[in-house]
């Protein structure tokens, strides 16, 4: 932890804002993985600002598409980051905002791979929040994504939440 305050320091003294940035997530992840999730959070709440900044400085500065896929691809990353914590705190809706954020930006950028992963998670979320129809909308979307990326071990783990979803359509008598 030390050493990357340190950085962050050096960086924040060298007007390095990516270093910053890079320093930032990197405390966050520590301080989640030790079950520190308020200061996870607030650090990577600041990693999201700086990049959400840093996209827009590089817009303004007629920056190449390949630079801002990047950078917006990052943003999607914080924000899937930021969707865990929320999760571990226990807040489904904060949760479930930041995963449709990153969501929207996977799809705008052609990110199937993650478009995919996020709709699969989307899903469990909803399904846990007993919104069946929206889970099932989701799961689908992911299934079809990992179909035609040909990821046939995560198409069988979305056929295996489909399936759990219809269980729990029977048992609940909410079927079809």
């Amino acid at each position: 932890m030390e050493r990357f305050q340190a950085s962050r320091e050096l960086a924040e003294k060298e007007g390095n804002q990516e270093g910053v940035a890079s320093s930032l997530h990197a405390i966050a992840l520590l301080h989640a993985q030790e079950g520190r999730l308020r200061e996870a959070l607030e650090s990577m709440l600041r990693v999201l600002s700086s990049d959400r900044k840093a996209l827009e400085e590089a817009k303004r500065a007629g920056a190449s598409e390949a630079v801002l896929r990047t950078l917006e691809a990052k943003i999607a990353n914080v924000l899937y980051d930021i969707a865990r914590i929320h999760q571990r705190q226990g807040e489904p809706d904060n949760t479930l905002r930041r995963l449709r954020e990153a969501l929207a930006i996977d799809l705008r950028l052609g990110r199937e791979r993650g478009a995919a992963i996020t709709h699969n998670n989307i899903g469990r979320l909803l399904l846990a929040l007993d919104r069946l129809d929206e889970a099932e909308t989701h799961y689908k979307a992911a299934l079809a994504l990992f179909v035609k990326l040909k990821d046939e071990g995560r198409a069988r783990e979305v056929r295996n939440n489909l399936e759990f979803l219809e269980t729990v359509r029977r048992r609940t008598g909410r079927t079809r």
